[in-house]
């Protein structure tokens, strides 16, 4: 599944003229449609959610089931993600000071700084 065709099919299809605008609204980062890693865990939710649906919901309440588990799902994996990015640059930035604190040779600071800043 190709994420931005399916958000495209999504928003093309059906009546639009009950879409909330406004306060309330929600709406997914586009940029997580760029992470490959979001794009597969989404394909496996959103098949696990299809098969999963019971046959008694009508079309409309399928759809809205499948619209809050993408978004609580969404939620979860840019939490999940923030919380990460966060404690990789708390960890790079500990062995930098680390390594600032042992008070290297000016030759040996100017030729690993840049690297480690980067």
């Amino acid at each position: 599944m190709y994420l931005e065709e399916f958000f495209y099919n999504v928003m093309h299809s059906g009546d639009n003229s009950q879409i909330p605008t406004g306060f309330g609204l929600w709406r997914a980062n586009p940029i997580l449609g760029q992470q490959k890693a979001y794009r597969v865990q989404l394909k496996q939710r959103l098949t696990g959610i299809v098969s999963s649906l019971p046959n008694q919901m009508t079309a409309q309440e399928q759809w809205d089931y499948i619209k809050s588990e993408t978004r609580l799902f969404t939620q979860r994996y840019t939490i999940d993600y923030t919380n990460w990015s966060k404690k990789s640059i708390k960890v790079l930035q500990s062995k930098r000071n680390a390594f600032l604190r042992s008070q290297p040779a000016t030759a040996m600071r100017l030729q690993c700084l840049p690297v480690v800043d980067q």
